[in-house]
C-alpha cells in the first residue's frame, strides 16, 4: 500500500501532453450549420468571418464542449427530453486552424491528429484534401482518443485548414466534439504516444483481477455475499471503462450498440454497490434502496428497448444523481459503523474520540474506516466529474482512478479479513478434528455400551416413528432392526381385536403424557414379533429429551419376568389394596405371577397373568366403576372408553372405592381372591346363556379366559369376589362354582 500514491501518480502521468504537440484548440474553432464544399478550401480569414458563422474562443469562453448540443447559437431541436424518437440526423462543419512550423515540417515524414472524441458520422479535410471519411457506414462511427492520419503532402508551411464534417443527431451529446480538451496535431509517433492507453488498460486490469478474486472467495465461502456483490461491481466497472476505450472497436464498430453496453454497466453497478454495503454490514434494504434497485433495472432494460437519445437524455440526469447516491451510502449506510469502530477505539486505548491516533487507527486499521474512506475519496472525484461534465469538458474522466483507490482499499480491507478468518478456520479445523477423534472414540463407549446390552433401546420422533434401535430389536422382534425403522411405535404394539381400541388408547396416553422435555412413563404392553401368534410382553421405559430444538423419545424395554429373587420364594401370603386404575392391573397382575417361574412352565405363567388381569380389570370396569356391558359396547364404538373410565374414576362414589387382592402361595397351590366393592353380578345367570351369543363373545371374555387357565374358579353369592387357584402337583380337579 505505500507505493499507491506512486502507481497513481503514473497511471496520471499518462495524460500529460507532450510538449511538441500542437493544442488544436488554442486557435478559435469555428462552426456552422450545414456544409459548404467550398469551406474546405483554404482562404483569406474573412471568408470565416461571415455572419453564418460562429467563432467559439476558449480563450474568451474557456473550455467550451464542442458538442452540437450543446453550442447554444445552432438551430435548436424540436425533440423534448426524454422523448423515446432521436431526432433527425443533420450536417455540420467545424474549422480549426494552426500554424505549422518549417522545423517541424522537415524532422516528421508522418502526421496525424488525436481527437478525444468525434461522433457520430464525420469526414475530415486538409487544406482542402479529404484524409478520412466515416461518413458512409450504416452506424454509429463515434469515437474516444481517435487517431486521423495526415499525409504530409496536405500540409503547407505556416497557416493549415483542418475541416470536419460532421453528420448526426443535435440529440445526441456526443456528436461533434462533446470534450473541451484533447485535440492535437503532430508527428504520428508522439500523437500516438499521446493516444496510448496504458494506464487505462493497467487500471482495467486491476478491475478484472479484483472482481475475479472475489468471485473466488464467494465460490469458497458460499456465505459471503459481499464477495459476489463487490465482485460484480468490480467486473461491471472494468468492463464499462473498457467501452471507453479505442480498443472496443476490435470486438465492435458500432458505437451505438457499444452505448447501449455501457450504460446498462452504469446503471448496474449502482445496484451491487448497495448490495455489496448492505451484506458487508449484514443489513437489510432500506426503503431508500428498494426505490433506487428496481429503478436502475427498469433504466437498464430501457436502454435495450428505447432511442439513442433517450438514453443519452438519462445518463445526463442521473449522473448528478449519484452524488446524491454516495452521500447516502456515506452518510446512511457507512458512517454509523465508522463512528462505532471509532467510539470503540477510543474505549480500547483510552483516549478521546477526537484522538489523532484513535482516528487514523480506525480510518486506516478497520474495515469500516477503509469503506470511509474510499467513499469520501469517490465523492470528491464524482464531484468533480461531475463539474467537469457541465462546465470544463476536459473529459478526464478521473472517476476511473478514483475508484481504483475505492476499489483497492476496499479489497484490500476483505483479502485481509478472508485471510483472518482463513486463520481462524484453520484454528477451528484443528480443534474440530480434535473434537472428532473424542466424539469417535465416545461413539465406539456408546456402540458397546448400547449394542452390548440384552435390554431393547430405541429413539422415537415426535410423530413417534422410530428413528433408531440397538441390536437387541432382531432379538426381541424376530428381524433386523433395520426393518423397525420408520415404523409408528403404536403398530409395534400386539393387540386382539376385542382390546385393540383400549390398548392403543393406553399407550398413547402413556406417550402423548411426554408433553416436557424430562418427562417419563412407565407401561407394560405386548409387541408383535416375527411369530405373530406368540406375542412378547415387555415393559417400557420411555423419557422426554430435547435433540436441536425438536421433541424427540428415548425409550428402553426388558422382559418383565426377570425376577429371580421372586422366583425363589417357597410360601408367601400377602393382602393387596388398589385404587381403579387399569395400569395397576398391569403392575399388580405381573407382581402376583413373579414367584411361578419354577413352578410352572413359561407359556403357562404367561396365560396365569393373563387371566389374573383380565379379572382384575372386570372388577375396576364392571364392578367399582359399575360400568355396563352395554355402556361398555357404544363408548368403544364411539373411541371414548378411556375418557368413560377416567370420568368414573373422577366420581365422588365410584372413584373412593377399592379392589382387595389376597394372594396365598404354598409348594401345592397358589390361591388370588380378587374383591371389589360393586353390586357383583349373576354369575349362574351368564353361564346358562350360550356360548355363541354375541355378549358373551364381547364381554364375557376374561370370565371364559379365567376357567380355561385357573384349576378352580369360585364366586361368592353376590359375584363380587372370586377365588382363583393354580395346583401345583396331583390331581387337578377342575371345579367352577
Amino acid at each position: 500500500m505505500r507505493y499507491f500514491p506512486i502507481i497513481i501518480l503514473v497511471l496520471f502521468s499518462q495524460g500529460i501532453p507532450a510538449q511538441e504537440l500542437i493544442n488544436l484548440r488554442d486557435q478559435p474553432v469555428l462552426v456552422r450549420e450545414g456544409f459548404d464544399p467550398q469551406s474546405i478550401l483554404p482562404s483569406k480569414d474573412k471568408f470565416f468571418q461571415t455572419f453564418d458563422w460562429i467563432t467559439i474562443d476558449r480563450k474568451s469562453e474557456g473550455n467550451t464542449s464542442l458538442s452540437v448540443k450543446l453550442i447554444p447559437q445552432l438551430q435548436p431541436e424540436s425533440r423534448t427530453i426524454f422523448s423515446l424518437d432521436d431526432s433527425q440526423e443533420q450536417t455540420y462543419s467545424f474549422l480549426f486552424q494552426f500554424h505549422l512550423d518549417k522545423e517541424i515540417y522537415d524532422n516528421s515524414e508522418s502526421f496525424a491528429i488525436l481527437l478525444s472524441t468525434i461522433g457520430s458520422k464525420w469526414v475530415v479535410f486538409m487544406n482542402g484534401v479529404m484524409v478520412e471519411d466515416q461518413s458512409q457506414a450504416d452506424y454509429d462511427h463515434t469515437r474516444f482518443n481517435e487517431i486521423v492520419p495526415i499525409p504530409k503532402s496536405s500540409l503547407v508551411l505556416g497557416k493549415n485548414h483542418l475541416v470536419f464534417k460532421i453528420i448526426g443527431s443535435q440529440s445526441n451529446y456526443l456528436v461533434g466534439f462533446n470534450n473541451g480538451e484533447g485535440y492535437y496535431f503532430g508527428d504520428f509517433a508522439s500523437i500516438a504516444k499521446q493516444q496510448s492507453e496504458a494506464s487505462v488498460l493497467i487500471v482495467i486490469t486491476i478491475y478484472f483481477l479484483i472482481g475475479f478474486f472475489h468471485l473466488f472467495l464467494f465460490s469458497k465461502l458460499k456465505y459471503g455475499y459481499h464477495n459476489l456483490y463487490f465482485g460484480f461491481f468490480t467486473l461491471c466497472l472494468s468492463l464499462f471503462i473498457f467501452t471507453r476505450t479505442n480498443l472496443i472497436t476490435l470486438y465492435c464498430y458500432d458505437f451505438g450498440k457499444v452505448h447501449r453496453l455501457m450504460t446498462i454497466l452504469f446503471y448496474l453497478m449502482p445496484i451491487f454497490g448497495i448490495l455489496f454495503f448492505r451484506s458487508l454490514f449484514n443489513e437489510r434494504l432500506k426503503i431508500f434502496d428498494k426505490i433506487l434497485l428496481p429503478l436502475n433495472l427498469c433504466l437498464a432494460l430501457g436502454c435495450l428497448l428505447f432511442s439513442s437519445s433517450w438514453i443519452y437524455d438519462t445518463v445526463y440526469t442521473y449522473i448528478y444523481f449519484l452524488v446524491v447516491f454516495a452521500f447516502y451510502i456515506l452518510i446512511i449506510g457507512v458512517s454509523s459503523y465508522f463512528l462505532q469502530d471509532l467510539k470503540s477505539n477510543a474505549e480500547h486505548l483510552n483516549l478521546p474520540t477526537y484522538n489523532l491516533k484513535v482516528i487514523y487507527r480506525t480510518l486506516f486499521k478497520s474495515l469500516s474506516g477503509n469503506v470511509f474512506l474510499g467513499n469520501i475519496v469517490f465523492i470528491l472525484i464524482l464531484i468533480y466529474d461531475s463539474y467537469d461534465i457541465t462546465y470544463k469538458h476536459q473529459g478526464m474522466f478521473i472517476t476511473q482512478y478514483g475508484f481504483l483507490i475505492f476499489v483497492i482499499v476496499i479489497a484490500y480491507s476483505l483479502s485481509n479479513r478472508f485471510i483472518n478468518l482463513f486463520n481462524k478456520n484453520e484454528s477451528l479445523n484443528i480443534e474440530l478434528e480434535d473434537k472428532i477423534s473424542e466424539i469417535e472414540y465416545a461413539n465406539q463407549k456408546y456402540r458397546f455400551i448400547v449394542d452390548g446390552t440384552n435390554d431393547l433401546l430405541f429413539i422415537l420422533d415426535n410423530d413417534y416413528a422410530v428413528r433408531s434401535m440397538n441390536h437387541a430389536g432382531k432379538k426381541f422382534f424376530g428381524t433386523k432392526p433395520e426393518n423397525i425403522l420408520g415404523k409408528n411405535f403404536l403398530e409395534l404394539i400386539y393387540t386382539t381385536p376385542n382390546d385393540k381400541l383400549i390398548l392403543t388408547q393406553l399407550v398413547k396416553e402413556n406417550l402423548n403424557s411426554l408433553t416436557h422435555v424430562g418427562k417419563q412413563t412407565r407401561f407394560r404392553a405386548k409387541i408383535k414379533t416375527s411369530r405373530m401368534h406368540e406375542p412378547l410382553e415387555l415393559l417400557f421405559h420411555i423419557e422426554a429429551v430435547d435433540t436441536r430444538g425438536h421433541l424427540e423419545f428415548i425409550g428402553k424395554a426388558s422382559r418383565t419376568f426377570d425376577d429371580t429373587i421372586a422366583s425363589q420364594i417357597l410360601s408367601e401370603t400377602q393382602i393387596y389394596q388398589i385404587d381403579n386404575f387399569i395400569i395397576m392391573a398391569d403392575e399388580l397382575s405381573l407382581r402376583l405371577v413373579k414367584v411361578l417361574s419354577k413352578r410352572l412352565p413359561d407359556f403357562k405363567v404367561e396365560a396365569v397373568r393373563t387371566g389374573l388381569r383380565e379379572i382384575l380389570v372386570n372388577s375396576i370396569e364392571h364392578g367399582n366403576l359399575a360400568i355396563t356391558y352395554e355402556e361398555k359396547t357404544k363408548y368403544l364404538m364411539q373411541g371414548d372408553y378411556l375418557e368413560l373410565i377416567q370420568n368414573r374414576q373422577k366420581d365422588p362414589i365410584y372413584g373412593k372405592r377399592k379392589i382387595i387382592v389376597e394372594y396365598a402361595l404354598n409348594d401345592k397351590e397358589v390361591k388370588y381372591r380378587v374383591t371389589d366393592e360393586g353390586n357383583g353380578f349373576s354369575y349362574k345367570e351368564l353361564q346358562k346363556k350360550s356360548l355363541d351369543t354375541e355378549q358373551v363373545r364381547e364381554h364375557g371374555r376374561g370370565i371364559m379366559l379365567a376357567e380355561s387357565i385357573f384349576d378352580k374358579v369360585e364366586y361368592n353369592d353376590v359375584g363380587n369376589s372370586v377365588l382363583l387357584t393354580i395346583m401345583f402337583e396331583g390331581t387337578k380337579e377342575r371345579k367352577n362354582s
